[in-house]
């Protein structure tokens, strides 16, 4: 599922998350189970973050869905104020793998 259709769902159940999280106090992406894109593109990705591992790359994925989880409870909290295209491309803008410079 594309990062704008996943925030568009949130959005438009927006009052339900809110809920949620009054009720559960917290909102957490399941980290587990790798993405399909992901699994893809793990052998691109592995080099672009300098040939790390499987295992250290579910290292980096923990953290991002940690991180994205709390910005959809900051955006949730916030009224969805920014639209989920917005969202989408702060996300995008933040952490992509497969931008990420020859620096690294």
């Amino acid at each position: 599922m594309e990062l704008k259709n996943s925030f568009q769902y949130i959005y438009e159940r927006r009052e339900y998350f809110k809920m949620y999280l009054n009720a559960v106090g917290r909102f957490q992406i399941d980290a587990t189970a790798m993405p399909e894109p992901l699994l893809k593109n793990l052998d691109i990705i592995s080099r672009k973050l300098g040939d790390i591992t499987k295992e250290e790359l579910e290292y980096h994925q923990i953290f991002f869905c940690a991180g994205l989880s709390a910005i959809i409870m900051k955006w949730i909290r916030g009224n969805c104020k920014e639209t989920p295209k917005e969202m989408a491309a702060l996300i995008e803008s933040e952490y992509n793998p497969l931008k990420i410079t020859a620096a690294n």
